[in-house]
């Protein structure tokens, strides 16, 4: 039931009298709200809009906290932006009334917040991150914009759309009026709840599933290649992404594969094979209620494949077939949609060939190629990752070699624009099919062409898939992404949906498999040849915005969490809901029961609800120490509500000091119940630096503010000692009544114990660290023209105290590289540091690839980040691996970890900083470095973990490799049974 509005109050303001250049926010001014993002995306855009302004209504008060802000400050620095503080609700009708936007960028869990039904009864449309239930409050794309990345820049991106065009402000204003007025009210509240109170269904006006009967719930099993470099795979991961971990298994291909399989993943069963044992076997044990296929319906021969399947159906398990290409009438494909319960499609042409191929058309089911919405890359940096000169253009192709892919059309687009003074260079990205007999020669014919139109150094072929962690490298470096297919069947462009999901402005021929993109993409027509086509993409700046509008509102409306509200609600139809597997829990098939008087111990990991929509190191350490515990027999349930019943588990794990009230309320929880519990404490001494990195930051940047005045510098200093420090956490209650506290090192432990004197007993499990890949120091030094240099990575912030650090080497003539992140929560740090003068050469990056940022630790002499506080700081332990002498700050837990092999510094000290830069570079590397970071893994910490929990619960493990079972259907239910 959705919560009503005054409609007296907040009432249509109509079109004529809006101020267009407008933007309102309403809320308490946390950092959960995001406003931070608000006026970092307003700062992007003000210059494209001198007239716009941004009124912001709220204070931190609201919840309590302290101030995020220096309002007057920020008033001062950013024209435009006002602070009007708590006032009436009179006040804020009128706000809405008169805006052209209200943005509402909360980060984490946002339940419906009235702003955004308030804001659109006064016809006032809303802009809104994908978070909790706000998305719920707005039509998008007609009464708002919903977006999909939680980021200044995609907020910034969507914000200067919005307010270049007002004709569709005004669309969106009346829309939003309307809207509001019809579905939020007081009246519709109170008779919804008199249709609960008297019995009656209260969403009578939607469609009513066939499945009529109770609706099953837990795991279902994805059956699909995996880890193996095919469409079909990569679909598979990018499908499963948003759905719960826990709540699916895959049953793998048994073939070789490109990656390591993860814990979720059986291999069971074998392409062309008749024998499906393995699969019935992993299917039983899993005790899924569907089963879902992704795979082509030739994999598996007929009759015998579908005669399975019915097997499974009368077992209870729905089983439902993603058919991807339903290529022609053809038999095999007649078996496979008459004997599963429903299929899948991604077009409604796609439909049609299933009904002519035998299927129903109520279990038929449209679900559009979900888009992936990756993290944004400097296309610069990226072209240059690429060995394509920043300033040149760059064409890329994606997908096997094949004749049907139009390659020739890149090549021959590449001669063309060159001819015409058009600098580009070609990649196609695939290698050779090695199931289409054609490939290899058509592979060899484009060698070829590239020789006889004399482009041979201006095309190249990557020669096989490339990591999916690259893929975003080639789609940002690209300038034109390009899809010559020359097919004639309708399928869905899995390529296609990924370039459009960065933002690529997509050449595309006029195969089916580009007809749904519509103008999200270019298409390519016999008016616009290939080559007239490309020649226009790079030289029309118009053309390409306008493409690039209309992708953008095609990725939020396909965007892969859309995709997965439109699978469940297709589970729901067949009788289906996705919840993790529950050990202890009802719902499931089979009951397990021991014979053995040997017992498993269970433990309940609890987390804040955000711990998978706003990843942290907390969710780090959650993850990795579950898949070490679980390898050792351990069952373990992760739960993100704080609902789970806990009795049925011998031990509760928490996490995060920082989280105080709701950990609180979990270890309440877990103490009434008489159930012991641990926390992974994650405990920074605030206090001691809080306040502190805060002033220094405001000194740094009106140094810089001053043009580096040394003199005003020498006069000014604060002394950081005399500054009264903030308040801690106030977990004293957790830490006194858990069973035991975790820390990440010795240091943290120490915090604890003077901050909290009757703590629990503290356990040191360090923090794991893993290789991802070597680094090839020539990359970043090809590139940038510096080795041997000083590097600090790290988000652009006070904490991360970088000004102190230039401050530090301001007449070191030795080479800075700062790289940071995406954005920065502080804009107005991050510009002092990009406008800090030295006599050194400084670089300041943005955020790089994997490969280039490996390769910027292994060129560096040095890294230094001299942070406030680390626990114990990843990107040292990176740097150290990667062989750079290593610089941190005196505090946290960093000694626990690399003892005196590091050279430390006093983080609001510039003498202490430079003294050990100068030094740690003068330095010949320290020997024995990496072996000690190596030493430090995940594996190690779960070991260490267990022997705590059996300590406390008193139940040891044993092998259980031998002990025999009984299964019993019984119809319902999972239990293991002592």
């Amino acid at each position: 039931i959705y919560n009503g509005v005054d409609h007296s109050l907040f009432s249509d303001g109509g079109r004529e009298n809006r101020d267009y250049n407008k933007i309102v926010f309403v809320g308490a001014l946390v950092m959960d709200k995001g406003v931070h993002l608000l006026l970092n995306a307003f700062h992007q855009i003000r210059a494209n809009h001198p007239k716009l302004s941004l009124d912001i209504y709220g204070s931190s008060s609201m919840w309590d906290r302290e101030e995020l802000f220096d309002t007057e400050q920020i008033e001062r620095e950013m024209p435009g932006v006002k602070f009007h503080g708590a006032v009436p609700q009179e006040e804020i009708a009128a706000a809405f009334k008169g805006a052209g936007l209200c943005v509402i960028p909360s980060i984490w869990f946002d339940s419906f917040p009235l702003t955004a039904v308030e804001a659109q009864a006064c016809g006032c449309p809303v802009v809104c991150f994908r978070v909790g239930g706000i998305p719920e409050a707005i039509d998008n794309g007609s009464t708002g914009i919903v977006i999909e990345e939680i980021s200044p820049e995609a907020l910034a991106e969507t914000l200067n759309n919005l307010l270049s065009d007002t004709d569709r402000l005004r669309k969106l204003s009346k829309n939003a009026a309307v809207w509001a007025k019809e579905r939020f009210s007081w009246i519709n509240v109170a008779k919804s709840v008199s249709r609960i109170c008297e019995g009656e269904n209260t969403n009578a006006g939607e469609k009513t599933p066939y499945f009529q009967g109770t609706i099953a719930t837990g795991r279902f099993g994805f059956l699909s290649t995996w880890n193996q470099n095919c469409g079909l795979a990569t679909y598979g991961r990018y499908f499963l992404e948003n759905f719960p971990k826990g709540s699916y298994i895959v049953f793998g291909e048994k073939s070789n594969r490109d990656a390591p399989d993860e814990e979720f993943v059986v291999r069971c069963w074998k392409r062309r094979s008749r024998d499906f044992s393995e699969l019935d076997s992993a299917i039983t044990k899993s005790g899924i209620k569907l089963l879902y296929l992704n795979c082509h319906y030739n994999f598996f021969p007929q009759p015998e494949f579908s005669r399975f399947l019915r097997k499974i159906r009368d077992r209870g398990i729905k089983v439902i077939a993603h058919i991807h290409n339903p290529y022609t009438v053809d038999s095999a494909l007649q078996a496979l949609i008459t004997s599963v319960d429903h299929v899948v499609v991604h077009t409604p042409e796609n439909a049609l060939e299933i009904v002519a191929n035998g299927g129903a058309p109520d279990r038929v089911t449209v679900i559009p190629h979900g888009v992936k919405i990756h993290d944004r890359l400097d296309p610069q940096q990226c072209k240059e990752a690429l060995g394509v000169p920043a300033d040149e253009n760059l064409i890329v192709s994606f997908g096997f070699i094949q004749p049907h892919k139009g390659i020739e059309g890149l090549i021959e687009g590449i001669a063309h624009l060159n001819s015409k003074g058009i600098c580009a260079h070609g990649i196609v990205v695939g290698g050779i099919h090695k199931e289409d007999p054609n490939s290899e020669a058509y592979f060899n014919s484009l060698l070829n062409l590239c020789d006889s139109l004399g482009v041979k150094d201006r095309v190249r072929f990557t020669g096989d898939f490339v990591p999916d962690s690259d893929v975003p490298t080639y789609l940002y470096g690209a300038d034109v992404v390009l899809m010559n297919y020359g097919s004639q069947h309708y399928e869905a462009s899995g390529a296609c949906s990924l370039a459009i999901g960065a933002g690529s402005v997509v050449a595309a021929s006029i195969a089916p498999p580009f007809l749904p993109f519509r103008d999200a993409v270019w298409h390519i027509t016999s008016g616009y040849p290939l080559t007239l086509s490309l020649e226009l993409l790079l030289t029309n700046r118009t053309l390409r915005d306008r493409i690039k509008k209309a992708a953008q509102a095609y990725k939020q409306k396909n965007a892969w969490p859309e995709i997965t509200r439109k699978v469940n609600n297709l589970f729901k139809k067949v009788g289906f809901k996705a919840e993790a597997a529950k050990r202890g829990g009802t719902g499931e098939i089979k009951v397990r029961v021991l014979r053995e008087e040997r017992r498993v111990m269970r433990v309940l990991m609890q987390n804040r609800p955000t711990a998978y929509e706003q990843p942290g190191g907390d969710t780090v350490v959650m993850d990795r120490l579950k898949e070490g515990l679980e390898k050792r027999g351990v069952y373990v349930d992760i739960d993100l509500t704080g609902e789970a019943d806990i009795s049925k588990y011998n031990l509760v794990h928490l996490f995060n000091f920082a989280t105080p009230d709701y950990t609180r309320m979990l270890a309440r929880r877990a103490y009434e119940k008489g159930v012991p519990y641990v926390v992974t404490a994650l405990c920074e001494d605030v206090a001691s630096f809080h306040n502190q990195s805060h002033v220094c930051a405001e000194f740094m940047k009106e140094y810089v503010r001053r043009g580096q005045d040394r003199e005003w510098y020498v006069s000014s200093k604060p002394d950081y000692k005399a500054i009264e420090s903030s308040g801690s956490f106030d977990a004293g209650w957790i830490a006194e009544n858990a069973s035991a506290v975790f820390v990440t090192g010795a240091k943290e432990g120490q915090v604890i114990k003077r901050l909290y004197p009757n703590t629990a007993p503290i356990k040191v499990v360090k923090l794991g660290y893993e290789v991802r890949m070597e680094g090839d120091p020539n990359l970043f030094i090809n590139r940038y023209g510096v080795r041997d240099f000083v590097l600090c990575v790290g988000r652009l912030e006070s904490r991360k105290n970088q000004l102190m650090l230039l401050k530090a080497l301001e007449d070191v003539s030795l080479p800075l590289v700062l790289i940071g992140g995406d954005f920065s929560y502080q804009p107005d740090y991050a510009q002092a540091v990009r406008l800090f003068k030295r006599s050194g050469e400084t670089l300041v990056l943005g955020r790089l690839p994997e490969e280039m940022l490996a390769s910027a630790y292994a060129a560096a002499k040095v890294h230094a980040l001299p942070s406030w506080y680390e626990l114990p700081g990843l990107v040292s332990l990176e740097a150290g691996f990667y062989g750079c002498n290593i610089v941190a700050c005196n505090r946290g837990t960093i000694y626990d970890y690399l003892g005196d092999r590091v050279f430390y510094c006093n983080p609001e000290d510039e003498d202490s900083i430079r003294r050990a830069v100068l030094m740690a570079f003068q330095r010949p590397n320290q020997s024995g470095l990496k072996e000690v970071i190596m030493e430090n893994t995940w594996d190690k910490a779960a070991e260490k973990t267990l022997e705590t929990y059996q300590r406390i619960a008193g139940k040891p493990l044993e092998d259980s490799s031998d002990r025999s079972e009984t299964i019993i259907d019984l119809g319902r239910g999972v239990y293991d049974m002592d």
